[in-house]
């Protein structure tokens, strides 16, 4: 939907001032939804179907340093419309999940990146200055 004061106020007045200070800051708008679920780091997924098409599933990170690849898998497939089910309505998963790993974020451009290191021994050896001889 296009900006419009009715509605800017209209979801003031529904969501609280804090939250809608919150969602400025972060989301750039103030939308008022249904809360659908909330996942393991915080975050928390809305729901409004008089939304645009593709506009009306959003999620309200916890932390203001938010990155997509914190969104887990099941919350993924819902926001995207993968799943119509929310990942606490899924029942028809295997009970042996143990090889799953639990979800985190990609750590691509942070400190805690991945650093690969060599094994195998250099096939150059660095080169030494030579000292320059007298005439």
């Amino acid at each position: 939907m296009s900006f419009s004061l009715t509605r800017l106020v209209k979801n003031v007045l529904q969501v609280g001032p804090k939250d809608a200070w919150h969602q400025l800051l972060i989301l750039g708008e103030v939308k008022a939804g249904t809360l659908i679920g909330t996942d393991q780091f915080g975050n928390r997924y809305y729901e409004n179907r008089e939304e645009l098409f593709a506009r009306e599933r959003w999620v309200v990170p916890a932390s203001k340093k938010f990155d997509p690849s914190e969104i887990p898998a099941g919350w993924h497939t819902w926001i995207h419309r993968i799943d119509a089910r929310a990942p606490h309505e899924v029942t028809d998963l295997p009970n042996d999940l143990k090889w799953m790993a639990p979800h985190t974020r990609n750590a691509s451009g942070s400190e805690a990146n991945y650093k690969p290191y060599s094994t195998t021994e250099p096939k150059i050896e660095a080169g030494r200055p030579r000292r320059p001889t007298a005439v």
